[in-house]
């Protein structure tokens, strides 16, 4: 178990770090860069960097999901940097562990981490990366936007993401939880469905598409 100190610590220095390669402060060279977020997130991990990708992925599923969504946009960001610079060795690594991370992230609800997590993992699933080395993560991790969208009750991101889990084969009980979300906004009143950029026809055509 991380202690809270330490955690706190520890998102606060990915944090601060992810913004300063983001401004392209600290790096001379895309290598540069790799060895940064490398060094970073092993500290966060308190492992050494030769031992980062051998950690056991498994463990995200304890991790905190505020450390989870910096963990997961710094593993993003060397997944995209790694991809740019041909390191087809760590991209694949890296992806992985990016999407877990940022999956995990949205566990919290309309939390400023689930949000990161959730504007990240959008961004990750538009990369090349994803295409060529996560697209065995696309559906979880729509899913996973479908889910967290539906429970903050923001109805267009829910509808965007599950069609989008749909069309890379979502099963069956995901198909049919949003469906019971979208009819159960018919239950609400007319300016209650305003509320969330929405009406009452938009809800009952998005439930014919949902049923052809």
């Amino acid at each position: 178990m991380i202690r809270n100190d330490y955690l706190m610590r520890a998102i606060q220095q990915l944090s601060q770090a992810f913004g300063q390669l983001i401004a392209g402060k600290d790096a001379e060279s895309p290598t540069d860069s790799l060895d940064i977020i490398e060094a970073h997130i092993a500290d966060a991990l308190n492992t050494r960097r030769e031992f980062l990708f051998s950690q056991d992925i498994a463990t995200v599923g304890e991790f905190d999901p505020r450390l989870a969504a910096e963990l997961g946009r710094m593993f993003a960001l060397h997944a995209r940097v790694a991809l740019k610079t041909g390191r087809a060795d760590l991209a694949p690594l890296s992806t992985a562990w990016a999407f877990r991370c940022l999956i995990r992230a949205l566990g919290q609800i309309d939390t400023p981490s689930a949000l990161l997590a959730e504007a990240e993992l959008t961004s990750m699933l538009r990369h090349d990366v994803t295409e060529i080395h996560g697209a065995q993560f696309a559906l979880p991790a729509y899913v996973a936007l479908f889910d967290f969208a539906r429970r903050t009750k923001r109805v267009s991101r829910a509808e965007d993401s599950l069609f989008a889990a749909i069309s890379l084969g979502a099963p069956s009980e995901i198909v049919n939880t949003g469906r019971q979300f979208f009819a159960g906004l018919l239950d609400l009143d007319d300016g209650e469905l305003a509320q969330y950029q929405t009406s009452r026809d938009e809800i009952r055509e998005l439930l014919d598409e949902l049923d052809s």
